[in-house]
Formats: structure tokens, sequence, C-alpha cells
């Protein structure tokens, strides 16, 4: 098996939130070399997609019994208005890992598979969960990332240069951009963000899915030198969209004026 046949295990090992253990599986290696557009992320495009796995059990049941903290951490969206659908990638990854499909590599062979590609940080689960180190040396070469987290306020602050501090609220974001992050925030269905430094993210379907991810690359933390802060309108099935219209608890006689920046 070549290391990037099927995906590669980028690290195994406790969380960096919890303690538990975790193991972070780097997928789609192929398909971001050859720049697919079949059977890859409608939003993302060809990217690495990295998921983040609770240990001992599959991402369902890590989520039912509570175990997924150690790859979530404390998201508010652990609730039930986290788009990521778990029986799908996330369950899809794991079982494939049980099955030993997945190559163990050394953090320098996963910086050589990774060189020159696109990476997603966390297309389930939170960067902040993996050691440091294995993100500034395993992406050390990698073409371009992507990354968010919810864990910016307690999280290794060298994160931020790797990715964007997760906001659902105004003072969520000025708070981050205050300690030095770039934001990547969710506002409300019908929310129009104000600000000069505020792109509302182009493979949405409100900015028109000019770009991919991987085209765009705006969501990269501080590495890239951007300035703008990212901003998307809550998205996903209509009952999880519902679900941050009362994590949020929306003022409706507001709703139109999010200001973030």
């Amino acid at each position: 098996m070549t290391t990037d046949s099927r995906g590669i295990v980028l690290y195994r090992g406790p969380s960096q939130i919890t303690g538990a253990p975790i193991v972070a599986i780097a997928t789609g290696l192929q398909a971001a070399r050859r720049h697919s557009r079949q059977g890859v992320n409608a939003k993302t495009g060809a990217m690495v997609q990295v998921y983040i796995l609770a240990g001992g059990r599959n991402p369902v049941a890590a989520h039912a019994s509570g175990r997924d903290a150690a790859v979530c951490g404390d998201c508010p969206h652990r609730a039930g208005s986290c788009y990521v659908r778990l029986d799908r990638g996330p369950l899809q990854v794991w079982r494939a890992y049980q099955r030993g499909r997945y190559s163990r590599v050394s953090l320098q062979t996963a910086r050589a598979a990774l060189a020159g590609l696109p990476v997603r940080l966390g297309a389930y689960g939170d960067p902040a969960a993996v050691p440091l180190h294995v993100w500034e040396t395993a992406l050390g070469q990698a073409g371009s990332h992507t990354g968010y987290t919810h864990q910016w306020r307690t999280c290794d602050p060298g994160l931020a240069r790797w990715c964007m501090a997760s906001c659902d609220s105004q003072a969520e974001a000025g708070q981050a951009q205050a300690a030095g992050w770039r934001t990547f925030t969710v506002v409300p269905k019908g929310a129009t963000v104000p600000g000069q430094l505020a792109l509302l993210c182009p493979a949405s379907e409100e900015g028109g899915r000019k770009l991919h991810c991987v085209d765009c690359r705006a969501c990269d933390g501080t590495a890239g030198g951007r300035h703008s802060q990212v901003w998307i309108p809550a998205h996903g099935v209509a009952h999880k969209v519902a679900a941050f219209a009362r994590l949020v608890q929306i003022d409706r006689s507001r709703v139109g004026h999010v200001a973030l920046v």
C-alpha cells in the first residue's frame, strides 16, 4: 500500500482537549493530487480531508455517549446544529480505519505525502485536539490549508497560524480578533455583515458559489497574511439551521445587521 492510496494516519494519541484517545486521518490524497472534481466535497473541492475521531467508539456512538468531547471540545454545535453528518463521512472513515485501510506513517513521511496538496484540517473534529507540532510538521510543505477551531480561547495560540477562530456571535468574533485570531463566523439566515474586512464565503450559496475552498484559500488562519474576517449564513439541513437559530437566540428585530468587524 502506498502512503496516498487510501489515506494516512497523522496522529494517534491523547486529545489535547480532554486527554482521551483520538486519531487524525488524512483522506483523499489521490483526488487532491489529481485535482479531481468527481466524488469530492461539493463545497471544498478536491482537498485532502482530515478527520479527527474519538478512539474506542464510532462517531455516532461517541456523540451519543458524550465521548465526542475529545474531538469537539465545548463546541456548542454538539447540541444539534453541527452541519456534519456523522453517519456519512466520519462513520465511513472510522469503519475504514477499523479495517486497517489507512497507513500509519511518520510525520516526516506525512509531510512528504502532503507536499504541494491543499489540506482541510477537520472535515470532522476540532484541529485543537491534535498536538500543534503534528500540524506544523505534517503541513510544512502543503500547498495550502484551511481550518477552524471553536477552542480558540483555550488552545495553543500557535494554532492561529493554521486555523480560523470559529465564532457564533458578534461578541465572540470581536474577542477572537482582539486575541490575534482571524475569524470565521456563522450568522443567522438573512443577516448581513457590514465592514470593510467582512468577506462573505464565496463557496456559499449566498456568495454565489463562485469558488471552491480549494481555490479560495481565505480560511488559512494568519499564515497567508490576510486580514479579512470571513462569514457565512447558517447552512446544512433545515433542522440544523433551525437549531443554530435557537442556539444564538436570534433577536428577530435585529436580523439583517450583525456587525462582526
